[in-house]
């Protein structure tokens, strides 16, 4: 299995989704809602990010074994991250109940 071209291609979702959630910032700052949540959510999958980008993988062609790996942790972690700001806002109950809200709109 070829690690790092998943990791490096986890990395550039990472960077993708945290330019998704900028747009909740927009929106945030337009309602005048708190935008401390999705900062912290997008610094984490940025800090995260840089250095997956940073990895050099031998081969450059995805397997059947890492297209199913790479997207089982793209799709864990893209939850993970969008769990942050409804958990930091403190409107379900725990991380499990974050997590799943996050979870949800994914195919």
């Amino acid at each position: 299995m070829n690690i790092k071209l998943i990791l490096k291609t986890l990395g550039k979702v990472l960077l993708i989704q945290a330019a998704y959630m900028l747009l909740s910032v927009f929106v945030a700052l337009y309602y005048r809602e708190s935008i401390v949540p999705y900062l912290y959510a997008i610094g984490g999958m940025v800090l995260l990010a840089i250095p997956l980008l940073c990895l050099r993988p031998h081969k450059t062609l995805f397997s059947a074994r890492d297209g199913l790996a790479g997207v089982a942790l793209i799709w864990i972690t893209m939850s993970i991250f969008g769990a942050i700001p409804f958990l930091a806002d403190g409107h379900f109950g725990g991380f499990v109940n974050c997590f799943f809200e996050s979870l949800h709109p994914f195919p």
